[in-house]
């Protein structure tokens, strides 16, 4: 794998270099136009279209209202400026060599189409959610059946998001905050367990931690979505979380944005787009981050690069190829795995909560790369053809430290492990938009392929005894190995490959009446390596498996585009290989299992009024899993496979802009998660607690002296849960209040953040304690 990464390497370097060269040649022995474009009430003006007329030069502004045609002869020249609801702008400009034109303007009011107008751009609206990815197919949300949120780059700037754990808490009903610097981002949906592997459509299974630099959005699909993104050996019962990375676009473009705050935490990230070519072919972006922090606890430091190049290449009317990367490492010390006995409540560890029982000799390494290439054919006007490749690297090499507290007195253990993890999918997709008779049909038809190839080596050894209330013995290097030394080493690894075919269909039986019906077949081969015959497999913990997961939906739009009432049926289904049960006289036999199955039905109400002002979802869920590996009651050796979930509730979001400049973000879920038998029926299901609300309101001026300046204002809350499945750790219910202050111009903006301003100690699961009271500054400068 270091070869790969070598090559990846390599090839981003050329790429830089490459883009570089043409840059530079774009700017010579010619001129540029670069511009704002603003709407009536001085809101930055996306998607408008601007043509310099005589020429063969066309762009379209950016979220920011920023367009830039580079490499124009001097001269004089005309230039148009078009968008629906808005009166057309006829400018004339003058370029001259090896200078740059500025042009500020300002689109008018068509009166004729004025209740049409969307007063600004949907991108940059809290609220803005339209996406390919969710139905993989160009589908509104009040279209589509199933529920999901978007935390798109809005949300994300002013709220200083830097890290996934803390973005995800913008979603309805999700609970975050079990991961920790350098691993993978883990949330609960709907009280399911999941994690961000997947990266625009495709299973990229990054385990390391996921860096924000290149994400655009972050989408939150809700329920079973096993018909579309396949079962890939987890649940996905909760949903799905996509991360949206960011795309080249038409113009010269870019920012530069500097966070520093709490602890030592200092990011630097670059973003620059340039079109490379003269007539907008070829474009290409950078995403670049460094980051370093100290941790709130006594030991604890982390050190992170990251690069992110695309490129989209329009080699045709017809065919798009997009080419995408991203190398990340990250290096630092872990938070410890602690454990504690006799205790009713993580609260009695809060003397603990800010003691790492480490040092920061003690080191992880952790390290991803990412590659991937989708090519977009327009077969024809109806038809359209994706197809996608895709590898992903991670490497998770830690040493660490697991500390039992039984009252004052805590057992100190050491480890050291390392995970090499592949994972590369091909998928092709065919996209359909054609009518049988006068209704409409929206048809996606397609196959994946998905290998995960992992291999694991790792041991442990106890180190020493101590009373946490005096100062820890010092854990060196040294020390640290010279006891995993002494002890012996485990092995493991698997090869799992999937097959899948898929169809989804969405038919308009009436205009505002849409019925979608989908199945997915998934076959399974998982091939465990024995632990005692070279070069042949383990027959109990190897497996070939299959399963059909559907998935249907009925919409009608009461009010076409602005309220829809929705249902839907959604599966999900999760391999298990074997299990170990008894045969009858009380001994042991492998058993081979059947796939783990989740169904979902779930209704609710869609909304978009007053001209996107107010956009609410409320929706009723009821997800039942079958199939469960449960202990066998007569003898926990043993296991049985009759184990039943039900997680049934509640979920409310809502979006509101009142007037302009005010945005109001609001979340609700309420969730019932329970066993239905076995040892544990009737308990909660682990980490998840029955209310969670999030909120985020904030205000910029529009007008005036004070104009761009803002506000923002919010808070997490999430009830009481408990620890395990069997409900006797209790994890204390917190509310976490966040609060920021902004001011932004066109080229650049400052922003204030504070985080947990209540300074509220708290848990994650596993015992995982939560960052302390934050603050953060950030300076954008735009160009």
């Amino acid at each position: 794998m270091k070869i790969i990464n070598q090559i990846l390497l390599k090839y981003t370097l050329l790429l830089g270099v490459f883009f570089f060269a043409l840059t530079t040649q774009a700017q010579q022995n010619s001129g540029k136009i670069k511009g704002t474009v603003t709407t009536s009430d001085s809101d930055p003006a996306s998607f408008v279209n601007i043509v310099l007329k005589g020429t063969k030069l066309a762009a379209v502004t950016n979220e920011d209202g920023l367009f830039e045609f580079n490499k124009v002869k001097p001269g004089n020249y005309t230039l148009q400026l078009s968008l629906s609801g808005y009166e057309t702008v006829v400018e004339e400009v003058s370029v001259n060599e090896n200078t740059t034109t500025p042009l500020s303007l300002q689109l008018k009011v068509s009166n004729k189409e004025l209740q049409e107008v969307i007063v600004t751009s949907d991108r940059k609206k809290m609220s803005s959610k339209e996406s390919v990815y969710v139905a993989r197919m160009p589908l509104k949300n009040l279209e589509n059946p199933q529920v999901y949120s978007v935390i798109n780059s809005k949300i994300i700037e002013q709220q200083v998001l830097t890290n996934f754990d803390d973005a995800l808490k913008s979603a309805a009903g999700v609970v975050s905050g079990n991961s920790e610097p350098g691993v993978r981002s883990g949330s609960y949906l709907r009280g399911f367990d999941e994690q961000a592997f997947f990266r625009d459509g495709k299973m990229l299974g990054n385990w390391t931690e996921n860096d924000m630099a290149n994400i655009e959005n972050i989408e939150v699909i809700k329920g079973p979505s096993g018909t579309l993104f396949g079962g890939h050996g987890r649940a996905n019962y909760g949903g799905v979380i996509n991360r949206i990375t960011k795309k080249p676009y038409e113009t010269f473009g870019g920012s530069i944005n500097y966070i520093t705050g709490s602890y030592g935490y200092n990011r630097l990230t670059a973003d620059v787009n340039t079109p490379l070519s003269a007539d907008g072919a070829f474009l290409g972006r950078v995403n670049a981050a460094y980051r370093k922090e100290k941790s709130f606890q006594d030991y604890g430091w982390a050190e992170s690069y990251f690069a992110a190049p695309a490129f989209t290449y329009n080699a045709s009317e017809k065919l798009k190829i997009v080419v995408e990367a991203d190398i990340f490492k990250i290096q630092g010390t872990q938070r410890p795995y602690l454990s504690g006995s006799g205790i009713s409540n993580v609260d009695e560890l809060n003397p603990i909560h800010d003691l790492s029982f480490t040092t920061n000799e003690i080191l992880y390494e952790k390290a991803s790369s990412i590659f991937s290439v989708d090519a977009i054919y327009k077969l024809s006007d109806q038809w359209t053809s994706t197809t996608s490749f895709g590898h992903s690297y991670s490497l998770y090499n830690p040493n660490y430290v697991m500390a039992s507290v039984t009252g004052q007195t805590v057992e100190r253990a050491i480890g050291t492990a390392r995970y090499d993890i592949d994972f590369t999918t091909i998928q092709q997709y065919v996209n359909g938009d054609f009518k049988i008779g006068k209704m409409r049909n929206r048809l996606l038809v397609g196959i994946d392929y998905l290998r995960d190839d992992e291999i694991y080596v790792g041991s442990s050894a106890a180190y020493d005894t101590f009373q946490y209330t005096s100062i820890a013995p010092y854990l060196s290097k040294q020390s640290f190995d010279q006891a995993i030394a002494a002890t012996t080493f485990w092995t493991g690894g698997n090869v799992n490959d999937r097959y899948s075919a898929y169809f989804s269909n969405v038919l308009d039986i009436l205009p505002q009446l849409h019925l979608m019906t989908s199945l997915r077949y998934e076959y399974s081969k998982d091939v465990t390596p024995s632990a005692t015959v070279p070069n042949a497999k383990n027959p109990d913990l190897s497996f070939n498996q299959g399963a059909w997961t559907p998935k249907f939906g009925l919409v009608y739009e009461i009010l076409s585009e602005q309220l829809s009432l929705f249902g839907n049926y959604l599966g999900g289904n999760k391999n298990i290989n074997s299990f170990l049960r008894n045969d009858g006289t009380g001994n042991g036999v492998m058993q081979k299992a059947d796939p783990e199955k989740a169904t979902q039905w779930e209704v609710g109400f869609k909304s978009s009024l007053f001209q996107n002002r107010l956009t609410l979802m409320a929706s009723y869920f009821d997800i039942k899993v079958d199939n469960k590996l449960r202990m066998d009651p007569a003898n926990q050796l043993f296991s049985l496979q009759d184990g039943t979930q039900k997680n049934k509730g509640f979920e409310l979001e809502l979006f509101a802009s009142p007037i302009n400049g005010l945005d109001i973000m609001l979340g609700y879920a309420n969730l019932d998660a329970t066993f239905l038998n076995g040892s544990d029926a009737g308990k909660h299901v682990a980490y998840t607690p029955k209310n969670t609300v999030n909120y985020w309101i904030s205000y910029t001026a529009k007008q005036g002296t004070v104009k761009g300046l803002g506000i923002g204002f919010g808070g997490n809350y999430r009830d009481s849960s408990f620890l395990s499945s069997s409900n006797d750790v209790t994890i204390s219910g917190v509310h976490l209040l966040n609060a920021s202050v902004f001011y932004e111009q066109a080229r650049y903006r400052f922003a204030i953040k504070a985080d947990n301003m209540t300074n509220e100690i708290y848990w994650g699961d596993f015992f995982n304690p939560q960052s302390p009271r934050t603050f953060k500054a950030s300076l954008t400068i735009k160009f």
